[in-house]
């Protein structure tokens, strides 16, 4: 019955936007991704009116978890964002 739920538990889904590049985020979304092992991030390059922007989608089963790991990647971002300028 467990297995069967989680089938059909539906995904949730949460996304930033910023102006980092993929290199300089790796470090970041691999202790991500350490630390919430049961959801998946993906990062996905793209041009924008002003220039590069990089989305970082986190899709999981567990909403409070998506919820949890979105705020620490804002953290995160946040502070290589502060080291940027």
């Amino acid at each position: 019955k467990g297995a069967e739920r989680l089938r059909s538990a539906p995904f949730h889904r949460k996304s930033l936007e910023v102006r980092l590049g993929e290199s300089q985020l790796a470090p970041l979304l691999r202790r991500l991704e350490e630390a919430f092992p049961g959801l998946a991030i993906g990062s996905y390059p793209h041009r924008g009116p002003d220039g590069w922007l990089t989305r970082i989608v986190v899709r999981g089963k567990d909403p409070t978890e998506v919820e949890r790991c979105l705020a620490e990647l804002a953290r995160g971002v946040a502070k290589l964002e502060e080291q940027k300028t």
